[in-house]
Parts: structure tokens; sequence; C-alpha cells
């Protein structure tokens, strides 16, 4: 998924306003930003695009662009 539709997404999924330049931004930065939409974003992840996150994986990131990253890992590994 390119990252312009990753933010689309978020931003059709929480409502929350997202820029190109929220993708390097530290999550606790993020306004409106929280656990709940972090496991909201997960749920609905998974169910769309048909992957299982390692949440280890997903603890470690830091920002958008590395849950961006992590989820199209989970998408290339699914399609091989």
């Amino acid at each position: 998924m390119k990252s312009d539709d990753f933010l689309t997404f978020l931003k059709d999924k929480t409502g929350m306003q997202f820029e190109s330049s929220d993708l390097d931004c530290n999550l606790s930065n993020l306004d409106s930003w929280d656990s709940l939409t972090f496991v909201y974003m997960i749920i609905k992840l998974e169910n769309e695009k048909n992957i299982k996150f390692e949440i280890e994986k997903l603890l470690e990131c830091r920002n958008l662009r590395e849950i961006l990253e992590v989820m199209n890992n989970e998408i290339n590994k699914n399609t091989r």
C-alpha cells in the first residue's frame, strides 16, 4: 500500500486528519492518537487486508511510516 493510500485509509476509518508529514511524526505527538485508535486501526487493517500482524512488531513502531512498513511486509508475505 502506498503512503497516500494508507493515510486516506486511516482518515476514512478514524475520522482523523492526516498529512504526509504525519508519516514520520512520533505517534505520541499526533493529535487525538491514543491506544484505542491504535487497536482500532490494527483491527480494521487486519480485516480489510486479510492479514495478521505480529503485535510485537507493531509495538516497536514509533510512527505511521513504520506501521505502514510492517503492514506491507505482512501483505507481501501473504501473497507469496
